[in-house]
């Protein structure tokens, strides 16, 4: 009734007003014509009436009117307490899908002040990511997780975004666990936007990408490591395949001119140089069988040490001289003999190359294990790459002088011992670098 148009409506308290004025005006009305009281409120009540003054009439109906008032009041209030429950259920049921939400993201989300860059709230994610508790990330601001070297870039990036020059950040930052190592993120931040107010906090997903980091770096070092194998094998290959070239048609030509010593010695160079051409193509053979599971080895019982000795018969000469000797008694294995002589082979020829001015190998027995030892008393291995020598085509150093090895020689070596059952590790110890084959003790 006190409705002008759909959107236009009068208020409560100017509804009242008029509803009380009406009343009041009524009231007013029937005083001044009693006979059409009379008629209003009926006969029987007309001779009660005459003894009412005008008065009480007008205070009748202002009664009557805050009744009505107050009954419409009723009915509003208890509207306005339907709407707000249903409001506050739609509410309740908003926060607590968006925590639901906020705790079960598949990535780290912390939530950040813009003021001091503190972390006001975070996941169960970027807890399992960070390493941190609850209570230890709420006490720390952003700056304190990130690495030291990406806090003024991420610094930078929030100003930025502060001064509305970025609407978001999405970088690749450095992040210290909490056992203290260096991992890697995908990070994205952007204000955290309320309604009519301006952004006080962020938002940021953390996405944790140290194993895609980790195999990028794997993959960029092994295409660096076989460019290095070409480059190697290259010349590994083309050194011993100069001297077979030329001594053989030097012996295909006119020989009258050589005496018999000569042509002994060119025959042995191109036998030796054959035999490293051999030992080349055979570590490419078995790592190649090797990484595709194809590779066998036999189950015999070995002499160690007639193994090594035969090993060292191979090797040339001149380049081992009498750098070698062979420490303590014999011992049985059981193994495959060409692969244990492989790998005593390259064991030698690494502590050649790179070793100390001597090398011994020893023999240690047990009961279910017997060793080969190859120690050199050389500068040893760097610390960081002792483990990582074993991976293919990888050369912890050179040495002046000597030509590069393709970097097969160790990881084929392990390889194989694993094939055999046994293990092939590196220590040094007391000035000695030492290279300990273990394999299992023959029945």
């Amino acid at each position: 009734m006190f409705e002008m148009t759909k959107n236009h409506r009068v208020s409560p308290a100017v509804r009242d007003f008029l509803i009380l004025l009406v009343f009041v005006a009524v009231g007013v009305g029937l005083s001044l014509h009693f006979d059409l009281f009379e008629r209003f409120v009926g006969w029987s009540l007309a001779y009660e009436s005459r003894q009412l003054d005008e008065t009480a009439i007008i205070s009748l109906f202002l009664v009557l009117g805050m009744a009505v008032v107050g009954w419409l009041r009723r009915i509003e209030y208890l509207r306005e307490i339907g709407s707000r429950d249903e409001a506050l259920g739609a509410l309740e049921d908003s926060e607590f899908k968006w925590h639901q939400t906020f705790e079960s993201a598949a990535i780290g989300v912390a939530i950040v002040s813009m003021k001091d860059g503190r972390i006001v709230a975070v996941n169960r994610a970027a807890l399992d990511t960070t390493g941190y508790t609850e209570q230890e990330l709420l006490s720390k601001s952003m700056t304190e997780i990130l690495h030291p070297d990406d806090r003024d870039a991420s610094v930078a990036r929030l100003r930025r975004m502060l001064a509305g020059e970025i609407p978001s950040s999405r970088s690749r930052v450095r992040y210290l666990h909490r056992d203290g190592h260096t991992r890697y993120a995908l990070a994205s931040s952007a204000p955290l936007e309320l309604a009519g107010k301006h952004p006080e906090q962020l938002v940021t997903h953390v996405v944790d990408i140290t194993e895609q980091v980790v195999a990028e770096q794997r993959l960029q070092d092994l295409v660096d490591a076989k460019d290095q194998l070409i480059a190697s094998v290259s010349h590994e290959i083309r050194t011993p395949l100069s001297a077979v070239v030329g001594y053989a048609q030097l012996l295909n030509g006119d020989v009258s001119h050589l005496t018999d010593s000569e042509r002994k010695e060119m025959i042995a160079t191109i036998a030796n140089e054959g035999a490293d051409l051999a030992d080349i193509v055979e570590d490419l053979l078995v790592e190649a069988r090797a990484d595709n599971g194809v590779l066998t080895v036999a189950s015999v019982s070995v002499d160690l040490r007639a193994q090594a000795r035969q090993a060292l018969e191979a090797l040339d000469r001149e380049a081992r001289g009498d750098r070698i000797s062979l420490v303590g008694s014999t011992v049985r294995a059981t193994a495959d003999p060409a692969r244990v002589r492989q790998i005593i082979r390259n064991l030698v020829s690494n502590a050649i190359r790179y070793g100390g001015e001597e090398i011994r190998i020893a023999f240690q027995g047990g009961p279910t294990y017997v060793s080969l030892i190859v120690s050199d008393n050389g500068p040893g291995v760097p610390l960081k790459e002792r483990e990582r020598i074993f991976e293919p085509y990888r050369r912890a150093h050179t040495r002046p002088g000597l030509t590069a090895s393709i970097g097969l020689g160790l990881s084929v070596s392990r390889k194989v011992a694993r094939l055999m059952d046994g293990e092939l590790v590196y220590t040094y110890e007391d000035g000695w670098s030492v290279f300990r084959l273990e394999l299992p003790a023959a029945l």
